[in-house]
């Protein structure tokens, strides 16, 4: 009993000396699609000295993505639907440091496979835009056939 209950208290110990590997989030927006939440945000690396990582919470699954910044420009699936990419984020020459223009794609319509884009900017203090407007909120529409969802029909940036 006596090693059982020092082994834990080691581990105790040594858990609350782990540095958090996680630093400083900023938020870019909320993502609603059918009622369904999730977000986008940055994070820095353990210094809190550069962005290192996007989060990105699945409004469909709940379930939460780290994906490195490097992917901004090669494209980055933002959530799928019955392992069909629907949204996708790409940069435009995006550089973390002075911002850029970002490219939001999503998938219009499912059947004959028509994908629209809107371009979004993320500024050098992490802020989202759209036509100079702040983004704080997108909500997407649901294109929907015979009660079956079949895209996006239209996305609400507020």
């Amino acid at each position: 009993m006596y090693y059982l209950l020092k082994s834990i208290i080691i581990i105790v110990v040594l858990l609350l000396c782990i540095p958090d590997l996680k630093g400083e989030e900023y938020f870019l927006s909320n993502i609603t699609y059918e009622e369904l939440r999730g977000f986008i945000s940055l994070e820095t690396d353990e210094n809190d000295e550069t962005i290192e990582f996007l989060n990105i919470k699945d409004p469909i699954t709940g379930n939460s993505e780290i994906i490195p910044t490097a992917n901004i420009n090669a494209g980055i699936v933002i959530f799928r639907i019955k392992n069909r990419n629907v949204i996708k984020l790409k940069g435009v020459n995006f550089d973390l440091k002075f911002g850029g223009k970002v490219v939001l794609e999503y998938l219009s319509n499912g059947i004959t496979r028509k994908w629209k884009k809107d371009i979004l900017n993320i500024t050098s203090s992490y802020t989202l835009t759209k036509d100079s407007l702040i983004v704080k909120d997108m909500e997407f529409k649901v294109k929907k056939v015979l009660g079956n969802e079949i895209g996006i029909k239209r996305i609400i940036y507020k």
